[in-house]
């Protein structure tokens, strides 16, 4: 029996009351987008976005400070300890993992013709111009890879290994980070990022090491629709 399942068994009511704050935060994430759309310029909608998907999470940060604040999660089980050198290479070894299962994955999907199960481009001008591109930089690749890591691998990976075992905890967990980008084409990619960044984060202990893998996967992808 793992240690870390003793660490940490919440009640399924918390569980339940996390998701539907997960739910209700990316529920907002997809309107406001469809509401930048309609009525804001192409232009201006492409620098955004960044922000309508990181101001909504900051509800799933205050969700877990709340639990830790109110005793239903502990800052020990999240783990914010400082990674070591052989943490941080891993997180970057698995980036590269990660990226060449993509690349195999749309070879794949292009073989097959299924348009609909192929990753969507990210615009070039996703960082707006100007000052706006430092702060949208840091959103991308810093806000939003340590909000949605302390929420989906912190919290909620975390409380299905109190109630399930690890496999049944990685698949869950990943599962609702993938369905919640929103995305048929990056389903796939993102449920096995999130594999592989779960089973990281079980065996380092340490949140900062998925943290790292997250923000070096952002920074690439925007790198890329830079250069597109």
């Amino acid at each position: 029996m793992n240690t870390q399942r003793l660490k940490y068994n919440p009640s399924y009511k918390y569980i339940f009351v996390g998701i539907f704050v997960l739910l209700a935060v990316y529920l907002n994430i997809l309107l406001v987008k469809y509401v930048l759309t309609l009525y804001a310029n192409v232009s201006v909608v492409a620098y955004l976005v960044p922000w309508a998907i990181a101001l909504p999470q900051f509800f799933l940060g205050l969700f877990v400070f709340a639990g830790i604040k109110t005793g239903h999660i502990t800052s020990k089980t999240i783990n914010f300890k400082k990674p070591t050198y052989i943490q941080i290479v891993s997180s970057i070894f698995l980036l590269g993992v990660n990226f060449i299962f993509i690349y195999l994955y749309v070879i794949f999907i292009a073989i097959l013709g299924i348009e609909i199960f192929m990753p969507t481009l990210v615009p070039p001008d996703i960082l707006g111009d100007g000052f706006v591109v430092y702060i949208n930089l840091i959103t991308i690749c810093l806000l939003v890879p340590i909000l949605e890591e302390i929420f989906f691998r912190g919290f909620l990976f975390n409380a299905f290994l109190g109630k399930f075992r690890l496999i049944y905890a990685i698949f869950l967990s990943s599962g609702i980070f993938a369905i919640m980008h929103g995305s048929i084409g990056f389903f796939v990619p993102l449920f096995f990022s999130s594999i592989m960044i779960s089973f990281l984060y079980y065996k380092a202990k340490t949140i900062w090491a998925p943290v790292i893998t997250h923000s070096l996967q952002n920074l690439f992808v925007v790198l890329v629709a830079l250069a597109a």
